[in-house]
């Protein structure tokens, strides 16, 4: 017998669990990176699975929709009132990626992990959710020093 009877099972025969060569992200990070960037973020990962399975046309619908939510959000975040609670908006885009991810790609990824595949890196999904964050809050700063550099002087209108 040539082979070590110590190795992990995986190892012992090759040709009986074949590596898979591309990692998914599960609904769980494509959550997190939603909380930390936004729902763009969180579309990001949902592009990415649709990609390494061959739809990347539905991944690229989904980053639309993920930029158009954004958007949709962030807008309406500047039309609520000063005493509504801060975390309402961010915990209800964060579960409604959660259930759009489980019910678009739950199962699928699921399939994946239970035939050896391997799910993204946690600091990925880390990483470009604060990237989308900085991203995010770099628009509202320039946009803002842009439109106050428009406004006219209130110390010349009064003089």
């Amino acid at each position: 017998m040539d082979t070590n009877p110590y190795a992990p099972p995986n190892q012992l025969d090759p040709a009986a669990n074949p590596a898979i060569p591309y990692k998914l992200y599960s609904p769980q990070q494509v959550a997190l990176a939603t909380f930390l960037g936004a729902p763009i973020a969180g579309t990001w990962f949902l592009f990415q699975n649709y990609r390494q399975s061959g739809r990347a046309g539905a991944g690229v619908q989904a980053l639309v929709l993920g930029l158009l939510a954004t958007v949709a959000l962030l807008t309406l975040s500047s039309f609520l009132p000063e005493n509504f609670p801060n975390i309402a908006l961010p915990l209800v885009q964060v579960f409604a990626m959660l259930y759009i991810a489980k019910a678009l790609q739950g199962k699928e990824v699921e399939a994946h992990v239970a035939q050896g595949g391997q799910l993204g890196s946690w600091w990925a999904v880390v990483g470009i959710g604060l990237l989308c964050l900085i991203v995010i809050v770099g628009v509202f700063v320039a946009a803002a020093m842009i439109f106050s550099a428009n406004q006219p002087d209130a110390g010349a209108m009064l003089s």
